[in-house]
């Protein structure tokens, strides 16, 4: 027999398996039932012996008394050996019936605990991963809260830091164009223009990206002083006052109504850089 043989009985309205070694139990039982049915013949046997011999004995006493009396009492004696036999064999039979209810109960009890462990033992996997799902799922959730936040920190670290970049960007072009500036020696005949449409060029040129100082620039009194100063820097002084009085010249307003500049107050200017 292999592991693979088993046999399935059905006792008392539950179904219970046979290992192999419980069916090899069994078997041992079967035997023994065997060797009591051999030991039931022989006793048979040696009870045909004993009325064989009863009957010797009766014909001897038959024969030697003649008398109905000693008959019986051979009979008697015969009847309640028989009995005591028959009984002591019942009770036998009876023994080995409860040994095997025993044993057969045994293998229940066993074969029922067997199965409880394996329901508490999937009941157990089945609780493991129940945990374990939440646990993962909360992990999952922690982890995409931080995500988010640490995306959101990214983002606005982006922001922060392009913002950053354009005002150190606009510091450098700043500086840049006061070095620039500073050491400027523009051409005197780009303020000697004699109409309007020429001083706006040159203002759009020069101030596109600042809408008041453009304006200013337009300005025909203000014209003058505005071009020279973007023509010629502070290191220049002298060149940017024959720009102005050539400018003025050239656009026949030198003076005022009061013998002064009329954009006095940006010659002002000027004249303290």
């Amino acid at each position: 027999m292999t592991d693979k043989d088993k046999i399935t009985l059905d006792v008392g309205g539950e179904s219970l398996t046979l290992s192999p070694d419980q069916i090899k139990e069994v078997a041992k039982e079967a035997l023994l039932d065997t060797q009591d049915e051999q030991d039931r013949l022989k006793d048979q046997q040696d009870a045909r012996k004993m009325d064989d011999t009863i009957n010797q004995v009766e014909k001897l006493a038959t024969d030697a008394t003649q008398t109905e009396f000693f008959k019986e009492q051979l009979l008697q004696k015969e009847q309640a050996l028989k009995e005591q036999e028959d009984l002591k064999k019942l009770d036998r039979a009876i023994q080995k019936q409860q040994e095997k209810l025993k044993c057969i109960e045994l293998m229940t009890k066993k074969e029922q605990a067997k199965q409880n462990q394996r329901l508490m033992q999937v009941q157990h996997n089945q609780e493991v991963r129940e945990i374990r799902n939440e646990v993962q799922n909360q992990v999952n959730n922690i982890k995409h809260v931080f995500n988010s936040k640490l995306s959101g920190m990214l983002q606005e670290t982006q922001k922060i830091r392009q913002q950053k970049m354009k005002n150190l960007m606009e510091l450098k072009l700043r500086i840049t164009r006061m070095l620039i500036d500073k050491q400027t020696k523009g051409d005197i005949s780009n303020c000697e223009v004699d109409s309007q449409a020429k001083r706006n060029g040159y203002c759009n040129a020069k101030f596109s990206g600042d809408w008041f100082e453009n304006k200013y620039c337009r300005q025909s009194d203000n014209f003058c002083g505005v071009c020279c100063d973007k023509e010629f820097s502070s290191n220049y002084r002298e060149e940017k006052e024959k720009c102005i009085l050539t400018c003025r010249n050239n656009n026949r307003n030198p003076t005022g109504q009061n013998g002064n500049f009329p954009d006095n107050s940006y010659q002002a200017n000027v004249e303290l850089v």
